[in-house]
């Protein structure tokens, strides 16, 4: 009984299995959620100095491959560009996020990874980090590397600037490729993750 009791008020809260609202707004909108909520950010008012950044984390009650879902902060800094976008993201999920059921390959192990982020004119990024694959050997795998491209991706696609992306290690695309199950230097367009 409590179970279909249950079921009815979840499916009139308009959830789908994942727990989303099925009309949710897009990334760069306010995601209503309770303090209870799993899997789900608040974007945080504006502030003087600060930028609210979007990232993409993978959510741990999601069947693999998932789609990666927003995870919303306040950042120290004049405006919200890529090279910060994977700096944030290589921090991982913070213990709150992780509390929320997000996670992700990357975390304070691989954070301050990054050498540097280029987007050219014609709207290729090159992403260049330190060699993390010994850090993160497992996200090599096929469903690891699913995941972790679709964090990377997600959160570079939302720059509407960004039409192919580049990843690096140490300034070799070949590094970076081999150690993934593609072998070979990939540019990857950037609408694939919109």
């Amino acid at each position: 009984m409590l179970a279909v009791l249950f079921s009815a008020l979840f499916l009139a809260a308009g959830c789908t299995k994942s727990g989303t609202d099925a009309s949710a707004p897009s990334s760069g909108d306010a995601i209503p959620v309770t303090s209870d909520a799993r899997c789900t950010s608040e974007r945080p008012p504006a502030e003087p100095g600060f930028v609210v950044v979007t990232l993409y984390y993978t959510c741990e009650d999601d069947p693999l491959p998932a789609t990666p879902r927003p995870v919303f902060r306040k950042v120290k800094a004049e405006e919200w560009t890529p090279q910060l976008a994977m700096e944030e993201l290589l921090k991982g999920p913070t213990p709150e996020e992780r509390k929320r059921g997000f996670w992700s390959w990357f975390g304070p192990e691989t954070a301050g990874m990054l050498n540097r982020v280029t987007v050219t004119e014609s709207g290729l990024v090159i992403v260049d980090f330190k060699d993390f694959s010994e850090v993160i050997p497992n996200a090599s795998t096929t469903a690891g590397s699913g995941q972790l491209m679709r964090e990377l991706g997600m959160t570079l696609a939302q720059f509407e600037e960004i039409t192919e992306i580049e990843y690096r290690f140490d300034g070799d695309c070949q590094a970076f490729s081999e150690w993934l199950p593609h072998g070979e230097c990939q540019v990857v367009p950037a609408s694939q993750y919109r």
